[in-house]
């Protein structure tokens, strides 16, 4: 088959824009093979024949999918499809001193998977609920696993089976302590800023173990203070919040609500992670324009749209495509879910399990580079989550009542867990993003107890995650349902 030639190409794409329908299917007839892929009454939806991958091979393809979309849609600023965005922090070595992969540690393989499967089923539970999502799973896995270090016996159980701990309750802080020694060390890095905090406040003079203290600071870096909640539970709380507010560069200034501490409250676990990092290929702001964002099909509502063309890492699936904006040097990257269709978040979030985000992400990461034009809205969330009753639906009820067991951390069954609160943030922009999150887990004393570029234009509901790229863990997870003023 003749080859169609790099100009030759460009005028075709010129001539579909403006053209008529017939003019169009003539022309499009000469890009060749790649013309099948999509569908001419439905132009913005891919066919398949290409083994489903945005990819080097399919630069023709692309073409014809972006001169089909413009000329479908009257304009970018019109094009919609529904998106799911990714964001996913990473830390690749390439052959640097970052360190050896927790990839290659069998046990912190088995933490990210671990962690990245209680992201999605905490996902697919908030969800149901309005609104838009923001939340750190890897936060909320790592406060709950300094609690599961104290739990034993039916709690112990629970825990593990709700949050994937496999293998035996000693590894999982090693494991941890191999993840957050990775983080570290991208945080020593000049490419981004990225933290992990972790502290216990206890109440003085109560009899906690000397074992479960060593353990938590050793695997966790969580030093032990002592507090008197029996008669300054307030103070507490204002000192435990401004812990986090200086964790986070006071992007979480109150974790814990008035009331949240009583007097009862034995013991917090605290984590807070922090994020920031500019964009690899950073967008121009003077190209910055207001655009619609569709929350529903008919639904417009204006935003802040940035654009710009990049090379990018891609893949397509049926109902979605998935791309990757990396951060400077590729330490990082934001991974998006974008639907096809306008009201297809729904369908894409149906679809997500543990398994088919690791392959979905598996395939991502097999891509190869290619030219696109990407629309991403710039957007700030800030999401609080009280997770004790979701934690407890679950499968670790017993956590949370009488029948409560956490006699690893003062050798007898004395502590509850009564709360798991957490919050979010993250702010997207031309220069990059920046992101912050922190968990509380209150446990209180149970004699006490109360009850062509192929073209992204994410201007509708998505996804997102923040992934460690080099071993695949989730730090970060949520949605976007509405970004209108």
């Amino acid at each position: 088959m003749k080859r169609i030639s790099k100009q030759e190409r460009k005028r075709i794409s010129v001539a579909v824009i403006g053209s008529n329908a017939k003019t169009r299917r003539r022309e499009e007839r000469k890009v060749g093979t790649c013309h099948f892929l999509f569908s001419q009454s439905s132009p913005s939806g891919a066919q398949g024949r290409c083994g489903n991958i945005l990819s080097a091979p399919l630069r023709l393809c692309v073409f014809a999918l972006k001169s089909a979309v413009v000329s479908k849609c009257s304009g970018l600023e019109r094009i919609a499809r529904t998106g799911v965005l990714v964001l996913r922090i990473a830390a690749i070595t390439i052959g640097s001193a970052v360190g050896a992969s927790a990839a290659d540690n069998p046990s912190a393989a088995a933490i990210v998977k671990a962690n990245n499967a209680f992201a999605v089923d905490l996902y697919q539970r908030e969800r149901t609920k309005p609104g838009n999502l923001f939340f750190s799973p890897f936060s909320i896995s790592t406060a709950l696993a300094m609690t599961y270090a104290g739990a034993r016996g039916e709690t112990e159980q629970e825990m593990a089976r709700v949050l994937h701990f496999g293998g035996t309750p000693e590894q999982v802080p090693a494991a941890f302590a191999e993840l957050t020694r990775r983080m570290e060390e991208i945080g020593r890095g000049q490419q981004v800023k990225l933290s992990v905090a972790n502290s216990l406040w206890c109440q003085q003079s109560y009899p906690f173990t000397g074992a479960f203290l060593k353990l938590t600071r050793d695997s966790y870096g969580a030093e032990a203070r002592l507090v008197d909640f029996r008669n300054q539970s307030e103070t507490v709380r204002q000192e435990i919040n401004s812990w986090v507010a200086q964790k986070t560069q006071d992007k979480i200034k109150d974790l814990l609500q008035p009331g949240q501490l009583t007097p009862q409250a034995r013991l917090v676990l605290c984590d807070a992670v922090y994020f920031k990092g500019k964009w690899q290929f950073q967008f121009d702001p003077s190209e910055t324009k207001p655009a619609p964002f569709f929350v529903a099909p008919g639904q417009p509502k204006t935003t802040s749209m940035m654009s710009r063309t990049l090379a990018l890492r891609s893949r397509e699936f049926d109902d979605f495509y998935l791309f990757a904006l990396p951060y400077t040097n590729n330490v990082l990257s934001m991974v998006i879910l974008l639907p096809k269709a306008m009201d297809g978040l729904r369908a894409v979030e149906q679809e997500i399990s543990g398994a088919t985000l690791g392959q979905w992400l598996a395939a991502l990461d097999g891509a190869t580079e290619t030219k696109a034009d990407v629309f991403l809205p710039r957007f700030e969330l800030n999401c609080r989550l009280e997770l004790a009753r979701d934690l407890s639906a679950m499968g670790m009820a017993s956590a949370f009542g009488p029948r409560a067991d956490f006699s690893g951390m003062t050798g007898k069954r004395d502590l509850y867990i009564s709360d798991v609160v957490h919050q979010a943030m993250v702010e997207v922009n031309e220069e990059g993003t920046e992101a912050a999150a922190a968990t509380a887990v209150v446990m209180r004393s149970l004699a006490l107890r109360r009850n062509l570029n192929p073209v992204f234009r994410v201007d509708h509901p998505f996804i997102f995650l923040l992934r460690e790229n080099g071993t695949g863990s989730l730090l970060f997870m949520g949605r976007v349902t509405d970004l209108g003023k």
